[in-house]
């Protein structure tokens, strides 16, 4: 750092910054997220400044931008450039950086620092990205391409009396590497775990622990896509996204593909946490990566074979679809949406088991089910989180078969569909295992009978949805989108 920025800066500590600052970012926005969860504001500023010590750099530096957001202060801002001036990273973590202080306007030479990263996204075989940002140094507009179609609807087939779910696999070994996202692999801002994205030590419990007893919460198994990471990692190679583009369009935010088009769609959530930094007013930089669909990119220019993210909303789909038909293999342990690609015959695995040794085998667990079978289908009213609906959504789509839906209600649990599944007396259920409640009741329920089949959707990631397929091998499988009829 030169003596001009170390005295710049050192005045930026002491007098705060401007309201000029950080312009493009609507701090109102920001601060509203907290309320959409269960969080006390002072209570998990106060745990984020506890561990501010154990912090590097770039961390340090997205500590002073949450602060600042969520407190509706921009005289706190600035106090991340020092820390971000500090923070050694690769190449492309430098060209984030240099966006990242460009973006915030605290008085640096935004134009150089916009040029620094342009000259490294070239170099790296970005080049919109680098085009982009010499617009941004020269205050040039910048023309944004677009490509919003959805995902076309799925032709069923409509002759058959038997279909076997489950027989799809995706084989991991060590010629293989693997891309994640970064939330709820290397960090989670949300959980206070404000580690380095850039980190190889991955996380596996978030903002359950403390809220659960050991027991619900299984630690030893772990939570989200960082425990199944973690599970991969003595077999394949890894990386983590973050630093994501995301452009706005007509009001809906989207992420691009290795030629910088954007495609593919952001919930707006995703795009107002505040490590979000905002480069103009409708382009933003997204460091806490949620979804497949902010990993295209990065996916194709590193030439991953196999990426893990989020699959629980429409532009998800979409982009496992896209990086499926680029020839990557696609894992979405979190799969809302994945019934959307049944039928099309794409490497794209959803909340499946897997075997762990020489080669990881994801999925490899066919049952069949005939036009005889009841099939009982969870799904949700709107007072119920939304994942709970994708089993209706998954068989929705089988009109041959035999299938009623079970809407759970705010007072219902899975007991209450078990007991409604023994009443109809059927043969298989369709459910989400999230909970030890959720286990506890398709357990039992299984148990009395060998010949009972249960199809799990969004379970993979949370530690009884793992239990309860590792120990039913015969009777457990999960919603295959490359189902085979006969």
């Amino acid at each position: 750092m030169n003596i001009k920025s170390v005295i710049l800066l050192s005045l930026l500590l002491v007098i705060g910054c401007e309201v000029s600052i950080d312009s493009h970012t609507d701090y109102n926005e920001m601060s509203k997220i907290i309320e959409f969860t269960d969080l006390n504001l002072n209570e998990y500023l106060l745990d984020l400044t506890k561990g501010f010590p154990q912090m590097d750099m770039l961390s340090k530096g997205d500590y002073y931008l949450i602060q600042a957001r969520l407190k509706n202060d921009k005289n706190v801002v600035c106090k991340a450039i020092p820390y971000y001036l500090q923070y050694n990273g690769t190449d492309e973590e430098k060209a984030i950086l240099y966006e990242t202080i460009g973006s915030l306007d605290c008085g640096e030479d935004i134009q150089h620092y916009y040029l620094e990263a342009s000259k490294i996204w070239e170099e790296l075989g970005n080049t919109f990205r680098a085009e982009l940002d010499k617009s941004l140094a020269y205050g040039d507009e910048q023309v944004l391409h677009f490509s919003i179609d959805p995902i076309n609807p799925v032709n069923m087939r409509e002759d058959y009396d038997n279909v076997i779910i489950g027989g799809s696999r995706i084989v991991l070994g060590s010629g293989d590497t693997l891309l994640a996202q970064t939330e709820r692999v290397t960090r989670d801002w949300l959980s206070g775990q404000l580690s380095n994205p850039h980190s190889h030590e991955i996380l596996t419990v978030f903002s359950e622990k403390g809220k659960l007893s050991d027991e619900e919460l299984r630690e030893d198994i772990g939570w989200h896509e960082g425990a199944r990471v973690k599970d991969f990692k003595e077999v394949v190679d890894y990386g983590i996204v973050a630093g994501t583009l995301a452009a706005k369009y007509n009001e809906k935010w989207y992420a691009p593909n290795e030629l910088g088009v954007f495609m593919f769609e952001i919930p707006y959530d995703k795009i107002v946490y505040p490590t979000t930094r905002f480069l103009r007013e409708d382009l933003a930089l997204v460091m806490d990566v949620h979804g497949v669909n902010m990993m295209v990119e990065q996916a194709i220019r590193e030439n991953v074979s196999v990426v893990i993210g989020c699959c629980d909303f429409p532009g998800k789909i979409k982009a496992a679809k896209y990086l499926s038909d680029k020839g990557k293999k696609v894992l979405c342990f979190t799969d809302r949406f994945v019934p959307d690609l049944i039928g099309e015959d794409e490497n794209v695995i959803g909340s499946a088991p897997y075997t762990l040794g020489d080669e990881i085998v994801i999925g490899n667990r066919p049952i069949t089910i005939s036009k005889s079978d009841i099939i009982l289908a969870e799904d949700k009213s709107v007072d119920v989180q939304q994942y709970y609906d994708t089993a209706a959504r998954y068989f929705s789509y089988f009109s041959q078969l035999q299938v009623t839906n079970y809407s759970l209600s705010k007072d219902d649990t899975v007991y209450d569909l078990v007991d409604y599944a023994e009443e109809l007396d059927v043969d298989v259920i369709g459910a989400r295992v999230y909970s030890l409640d959720d286990y506890t009741a398709l357990k039992n329920w299984l148990e009395k009978d060998s010949g009972r089949k249960l199809i799990l959707f969004h379970s993979m990631a949370y530690p009884y949805g793992k239990i309860i397929f590792d120990e039913f091998e015969d009777q457990v499988t999960f919603g295959d989108i490359n189902p085979i009829y006969s």
